[in-house]
């Protein structure tokens, strides 16, 4: 019996609706096919931020309740089926495994923070303690912050730069300073607020924990530290050399980096309560999902 009760957990942290039995599914189809036009759509429409190559995106929003929902094992092979499509429906740039990788990964580490969470859920402790993992999210989120902070205040005013272009930092390092107080301190109070009350909403809180700190793991990981190294990478890729220490500073830092975390900055709030409320309004359709191809089985 206890073999079969960790096999059964393995499972459904893996494959939380279901193994492949799920593609004989018109509803999973459907489902499927919907949250996939949904990120190409989303890639489409995004806001650009002026005089910079960035633009605001939730295009990774879908990814995120494919893994979610789905597991990390179908979220990898979702997020790459996916990535592919939309690199064949608008093509104009160079495949690069750097950046192709990045929409599968998306999608699994969204699965393993469900699993996570769902096991956090059905814990007997789940009434009254949530100190780790808000103290787990609260790691995740300084760490976003932090390496914030750090991007901005280790590029001070290279001599390199024009006037001209120092000025534009300056300008954007108030501006992402700005955004990343005001992240900590709203992310903080819902925290705190969440933490001192509604005791008996422990779901809901363990949710908005989860969800946070994965938009956040998502971002640190793939805009922050990943984003500059692909770029780095794909520049050598496509030129077959490395570019000059003066073009990598005012362009790599001026173009890239700064912007960059601005963008990241704005959009994290947002991109939490987008996902915590998708997750929370999609979490009834998943579930007849769920039981349609379970009772489908006998």
């Amino acid at each position: 019996m206890l073999t079969k009760q960790k096999h059964s957990g393995l499972k459904d942290f893996f494959f939380p609706i279901g193994g492949f039995k799920i593609f004989s599914s018109v509803k999973f189809i459907t489902v499927l096919a919907i949250l996939i036009a949904l990120r190409i759509v989303l890639g489409v429409i995004g806001v650009p931020i002026a005089i910079t190559t960035q633009k605001i995106s939730f295009a990774w929003i879908p990814l995120m309740i494919m893994g979610w929902f789905f597991g990390p094992i179908f979220g990898f092979i979702f997020g790459a089926f996916t990535d592919t499509l939309t690199w064949l429906i608008f093509p104009g740039s160079v495949w690069f495994w750097m950046f192709a990788i990045q929409e599968p990964l998306v999608a699994t580490i969204s699965g393993i923070f469900s699993g996570i969470y769902r096991i956090r859920v059905k814990s007997e402790e789940r009434s009254t303690n949530i100190v780790f993992d808000t103290i787990f999210q609260q790691i995740i989120l300084f760490s976003f912050s932090i390496v914030g902070f750090i991007c901005l205040t280790m590029w001070l005013t290279p001599d390199v730069l024009t006037s001209a272009d120092k000025n534009f930092i300056l300008f954007f390092k108030i501006l992402t300073i700005f955004f990343l107080s005001i992240f900590v301190i709203v992310n903080e109070w819902i925290t705190i607020y969440l933490f001192k009350n509604n005791k008996k909403k422990t779901k809901k809180k363990l949710l908005f924990i989860y969800a946070s700190s994965l938009v956040s793991v998502n971002i640190l990981i793939f805009s922050f530290v990943m984003g500059p190294i692909s770029t780095y990478s794909y520049y050598v890729y496509i030129n077959g050399h490395a570019p000059t220490s003066q073009s990598f500073i005012k362009y790599g830092f001026l173009i890239y980096l700064i912007p960059r975390i601005v963008v990241q900055s704005i959009k994290v709030p947002i991109e939490c309560m987008l996902f915590m409320s998708l997750v929370y309004a999609l979490n009834p359709t998943f579930e007849r999902l769920k039981n349609h191809l379970t009772y489908s089985n006998f």
